[in-house]
C-alpha cells in the first residue's frame, strides 16, 4: 500500500483464526491515514457516519482508526474522530470486547493491549473499558456472543453482566429501534445455541425492555432440546425455526398473542405469516386421529392452496415440537397431511365443471370433491 501508513487485519477475522473457527470475512484498519490516501489507491469510499472503504480488487471493507465520543442518546449517539493521529490501542479501545480487539499486521503480529488472548483463553466475553456502557445495542451483541461460542464454554464475565445491568438500568435499551431488536435477534437465533442469548438477557434484566411480550418467558428444558434438534439438522433457516418454536412455546403457556413479540419488533409479514400457520396446524397434531373433514378444514384455514411452500414449511418445523408440544403423532399426522394434500390437489375447477356445475357452484363442488378425495385415501392409510 504505502510507507506512510499501516494497515491490520482486526476484530471478528483475527478472533475466529485464534478460536480455529473459519474467516468468513476479514475487516481491516486503518492507521496514519487521510480518506485521500485511498481515494487515490483506487478505494471507493462507501461509510456514511465515518471514513469506510472497499478494496478495488476484494472489495474488503478498510476503515481509517477512529475514536468515538458519546454526545446524545443511544446507540447512534457518537461523534467520531477519524483523524491521521488516531493510534491502533485508541481505535481497539472503543470495541466492545477483549476478543474484538485485537488487530495482526501483514507479518502475523498480534496487537493485543487488552488482553483478548487470555480472555480467549479463560473463555470469558469482557468488555474492554467502561466505554462499553455508552452503547445500549452492546447489550444484544453480548448476548449473541455468548450464544455463538456457548459451544466451547464460553460464558460473559460477571463484571460484564453487572455494566449490562447498568444499561438497563436507563432508558438507552428503549432507544434501540425494533428493527434494530430484530436484526440482532435473527443473528442470535442463527446461532449454535440459540437459547443462551434470552437466557443472558435475563440475567441482565433487558428483556423486559427489548422483548416486553417475552418479559415473564424463559427457555425450559422441552424448548432447548427442540432448538439444539434444530442447530443439528443444519436447518438453513433456523431463526425461523426458533422463532416458531418460542410462539410454540407461548402458546403451551396459554399465551393469546403468541406472536406478538414478532410484531412487537415489526419482523417481516413473511416471518409472522409462517409462525401463524404453524400455530394454525399444531392443534391437528394432537388429535388422535385425522379424519378428512378435519384435515379438509385445515387445508381451508390456511388456504393452502394459495401458499403451499409456507404450509410445507410449517409442517417441517414442527416435526421439532414433539416433546416441545407433547406430540407423540406428530412425525406419523405429518407424513398424512402431506400425503392427503396431494389428494387434495389433484382436483381443480376445470375437472368439477359441468352441466350442472356453473359458476358460484364451482368452488363447494370442489369442496365436495377434495373431501370425498380424502376419506377414500384415508381409508388406505
Amino acid at each position: 500500500m504505502s510507507n506512510n501508513f499501516e494497515v491490520y487485519l482486526v476484530g471478528g477475522a483475527v478472533r475466529d483464526r485464534l478460536l480455529g473457527r473459519t474467516v468468513t470475512e476479514k475487516d481491516w484498519v486503518v492507521v496514519g491515514a487521510e480518506p485521500n490516501d485511498l481515494i487515490q489507491l483506487g478505494y471507493t469510499q462507501v461509510g456514511k457516519d465515518f471514513p469506510v472503504f472497499l478494496h478495488p480488487k476484494t472489495k474488503e471493507e478498510y476503515a481509517l482508526a477512529r475514536i468515538e465520543r458519546k454526545m446524545g442518546q443511544g446507540y447512534t449517539g457518537f461523534v467520531c474522530d477519524s483523524s491521521k493521529t488516531v493510534t491502533l490501542e485508541e481505535d481497539l479501545y472503543r470495541r466492545d470486547l477483549t476478543i474484538n480487539a485485537m488487530a495482526q499486521d501483514a507479518n502475523g503480529v498480534i496487537t493485543d493491549p487488552y488482553q483478548g488472548q487470555q480472555d480467549i483463553e479463560k473463555k470469558q466475553l469482557r468488555h474492554v473499558s467502561h466505554a462499553f456502557t455508552e452503547d445500549p445495542l452492546r447489550v444484544l451483541r453480548v448476548a449473541r456472543f455468548a450464544a455463538r461460542y456457548h459451544y466451547l464454554a464460553f460464558s460473559v464475565a460477571g463484571e460484564t453482566i453487572q455494566l449490562m445491568q447498568t444499561i438497563s438500568q436507563t432508558n438507552e435499551l428503549s432507544t434501540l429501534p425494533p428493527e434494530r431488536v430484530w436484526r440482532e435477534t435473527v443473528k442470535a437465533l442463527s446461532e449454535r445455541s440459540p437459547y443462551v442469548y434470552f437466557d443472558v438477557l435475563h440475567r441482565c434484566d433487558a428483556m423486559a425492555t427489548c422483548f416486553p411480550a417475552l418479559s415473564s418467558f424463559s427457555v425450559t428444558e422441552e424448548l432447548q432440546l427442540a432448538m439444539k434438534e434444530v442447530v443439528a439438522n443444519q436447518d438453513q433457516d433456523a431463526h425461523l425455526a426458533h422463532c416458531t418454536l418460542i410462539s410454540l412455546a407461548l402458546m403451551n403457556d396459554g399465551d393469546e398473542t403468541p406472536t406478538a413479540w414478532l410484531s412487537n419488533l415489526k419482523a417481516p409479514n413473511a416471518v409472522i405469516n409462517l409462525v401463524t400457520t404453524a400455530l394454525k396446524i399444531k392443534p391437528y397434531l394432537t388429535l388422535s386421529r385425522l379424519d378428512g373433514e378435519s384435515i379438509l378444514a385445515l387445508f381451508n384455514s390456511t388456504d393452502v392452496w394459495r401458499k403451499e411452500t409456507v404450509f410445507l414449511e410449517a409442517l417441517n418445523i414442527l416435526s421439532y415440537a414433539k416433546t416441545l408440544c407433547g406430540l407423540s403423532k406428530v412425525n406419523k399426522h405429518i407424513e398424512c397431511i402431506t400425503a392427503m394434500l396431494k389428494v387434495a390437489k389433484t382436483v381443480t375447477a376445470q375437472s368439477v365443471i359441468s352441466d350442472k356445475v356453473q359458476g358460484a357452484q364451482i368452488k363447494q363442488a370442489m369442496t365436495d370433491k377434495r373431501q370425498e378425495l380424502i376419506c377414500d385415501a384415508l381409508k388406505l392409510w
